[in-house]
């Protein structure tokens, strides 16, 4: 039996850096589970929305979200949270990966949050009657208009939120309010007007 400390000192630090080599390890295993329950909790948000959906449909969403993924730079968990602002919103389940496409895309470009990309868009449906193939152009103008006029393209679509549906009962065309939104943003007016 040794009287010196350092073998019960040299054993405390191996396990100690055991057990934090273990945490280091398990850390992104227990990341990929919470996103896993988060995606699946998204599915199930989904699921309730669309109640005519047939499961075959629901495994090609599921699906078509995961695959998704690995092509736009937004995690699957915030593609199923754009995905169910459009089912709560009422896009038809053969039309929802198209509309979660056309909104994790703009969320990436104009640096939104997924669920407020998917809200916004959905906004957009409803309150100027636009199809989603019309609420990609519209994404499309105000991105080409900050990006050669300046202004915020986050701004300009909350401002094309707020004040479209009155350019529609003005007969005013998506296009011109949101190069009037961009304008109004770039000489500083704010969005909540």
């Amino acid at each position: 039996v040794s009287t010196r400390p350092w073998p019960r000192a040299a054993a405390a630090v191996g396990g100690a850096s055991a057990v934090g080599a273990g945490m280091v390890l398990s850390t992104p295993l227990v990341k990929a589970s919470q996103d896993a329950m988060t995606f699946e909790s998204r599915m199930i948000d989904i699921r309730k929305v669309l109640n005519d959906v047939s499961p075959a449909q629901l495994t090609k969403i599921e699906r078509g979200i995961l695959s998704m993924s690995t092509r736009i730079p937004i995690a699957a968990e915030g593609l199923g949270q754009i995905a169910a602002e459009g089912a709560r919103a009422g896009i038809a389940a053969k039309d929802l990966l198209t509309f979660t496409e056309g909104a994790a895309k703009m969320a990436a470009a104009f640096d939104m949050a997924a669920e407020e990309s998917g809200a916004m868009q959905a906004q957009w449906q409803t309150g100027l009657g636009l199809s989603i193939p019309q609420i990609n152009t519209l994404g499309d103008k105000v991105n080409a208009l900050t990006n050669k006029f300046g202004g915020a393209a986050k701004n300009v679509t909350d401002m094309i939120t707020r004040v479209g549906p009155l350019g529609k009962v003005a007969g005013v065309a998506s296009g011109e309010m949101a190069a009037m939104a961009q304008l109004l943003d770039k000489v500083g007016v704010n969005s909540e007007i």
